[in-house]
C-alpha cells in the first residue's frame, strides 16, 4: 500500500511539472504570437542574428503611402500538373518611403494573380510572408509558394506584393512580374 501511495505522489508531481511546462509554453507562445514573432526567429546560441536590429519590432499598421515595389525572379515559365505546388526564388525590393512588414494590422505579403490571356481570374492564391521587415531601399530574397490552377491550360501568373485588406500593388500602380505557366 505504501509503495502505491509513493507511486501516486510521483505521478501527481509529474503531472504538476508537465502542467507548469505547458502553461509556460502557452504564455511564451502567446507573447511571441502577440508581437508577431515566431519561436524559430530567435537565433540559436552561436548563430548570427538574421534580422537587422533597425527592423526589430517593425509592423505595418497603416496604409502605405505608395505601392511601388520591384519583383525579380530567374523563372520565366513553368510547366506544372493541375493543382501542383512548387516554390520559385524571388527577390523583392522596397523603393518606397514606408517600411514593409508581414506583421501588423495591414501586413505586406507576396502573392500572384492568375490571368487567362488578359483576363484576370478571381481565385484565392497563397501568400508568402516576408522573412523580415524591409526598410526603404532594402531587398530580400525568398522562396515564393506557387500552386498551379486546377484546370489544365496556359496561364500567366502576375507576381505582386499585397497590402492585406488594402490593395494589390499591381492594382495601385506597382510593378508586376509575369510568369507563363502551362498546366497539364
Amino acid at each position: 500500500m505504501r509503495s502505491a501511495k509513493v507511486m501516486s505522489m510521483s505521478f501527481s508531481s509529474v503531472r504538476r511539472v508537465k502542467a507548469r511546462i505547458i502553461l509556460r509554453n502557452v504564455i511564451l507562445g502567446f507573447g511571441m504570437f502577440a508581437t508577431g514573432c515566431s519561436h524559430s526567429s530567435a537565433p540559436a546560441p552561436g548563430e548570427a542574428q538574421t534580422e537587422a536590429p533597425q527592423t526589430a519590432g517593425v509592423v505595418t499598421d497603416t496604409k502605405l503611402s505608395t505601392f511601388a515595389g520591384q519583383i525579380d525572379t530567374t523563372v520565366k515559365s513553368l510547366t506544372l500538373k493541375s493543382g501542383e505546388t512548387t516554390t520559385i526564388p524571388v527577390t523583392l525590393h522596397n523603393p518606397g518611403p514606408d517600411p514593409w512588414s508581414s506583421s501588423g494590422k495591414v501586413p505586406i505579403t507576396f502573392s500572384y494573380r492568375v490571368l487567362v490571356g488578359s483576363e484576370e481570374k478571381t481565385v484565392e492564391t497563397p501568400r508568402t510572408l516576408l522573412p523580415r521587415p524591409l526598410l526603404p531601399d532594402q531587398s530580400v530574397s525568398l522562396d515564393a509558394k506557387i500552386v498551379a490552377p486546377a484546370v489544365p491550360g496556359k496561364y500567366i501568373l502576375r507576381l505582386s506584393m499585397v497590402q492585406e485588406g488594402i490593395t494589390w500593388f499591381v492594382h495601385s500602380g506597382g510593378a508586376a512580374t509575369d510568369i507563363l505557366v502551362d498546366v497539364k
